[in-house]
């Protein structure tokens, strides 16, 4: 049967009932599903954001660590350095006083340019409680054997008085 150009006679609302009907609970189905995956998508988006955010903080915080860490590399080898030089004892102390300032980063001065500069010190760090001289040491051992003394003389003084009392009974 060769086909016409004539139009069909089905309409769309014809050709709409022929097709396969889906269920409305289907597609709330398909709705309530969408909406679950879209507030996942959303909540896992946020955790990337905070996440990324955190990275960035770190990684600054580790760039700082790495150049605190040089500084304090450098600085240990300039300490050695002069400890070095120290202990050798050839170096003047006009030189160190320039090595010292050119690696804080000052010029090297004269003693009247000293003057302008402006003064920095330093507290000396506490001494350790613990670390004693030998006459202290020695003061500290009578004082024990003293104090040792007096409470084993109580002790014995309130023993010998006590015991004829708690065996009178």
């Amino acid at each position: 049967m060769p086909k016409s150009n004539r139009p069909s006679r089905e309409t769309p609302d014809r050709v709409s009932a022929n097709a396969r009907a889906v269920p409305l609970a289907v597609y709330r189905e398909l709705a309530a599903e969408l909406q679950a995956t879209q507030t996942l998508l959303d909540s896992l988006h946020e955790q990337n954001q905070k996440l990324s955010r955190d990275n960035q903080q770190l990684s600054t915080e580790n760039q700082q660590l790495k150049s605190e860490i040089a500084k304090v590399v450098t600085s240990v080898q300039h300490m050695g350095n002069v400890a070095q030089s120290f202990e050798l004892g050839d170096t003047p102390l006009e030189a160190l006083r320039e090595r010292s300032l050119e690696f804080n980063g000052l010029p090297a001065t004269t003693p009247g340019q000293l003057s302008s500069l402006q003064a920095v010190t330093e507290q000396p760090a506490n001494p350790n409680p613990f670390e004693m001289t030998g006459e202290e040491v020695g003061e500290k051992k009578w004082f024990l054997t003293i104090v040792l003394a007096i409470v084993i003389g109580a002790f014995g003084v309130g023993y010998f008085v006590a015991r004829p009392l708690i065996s009178g009974r």
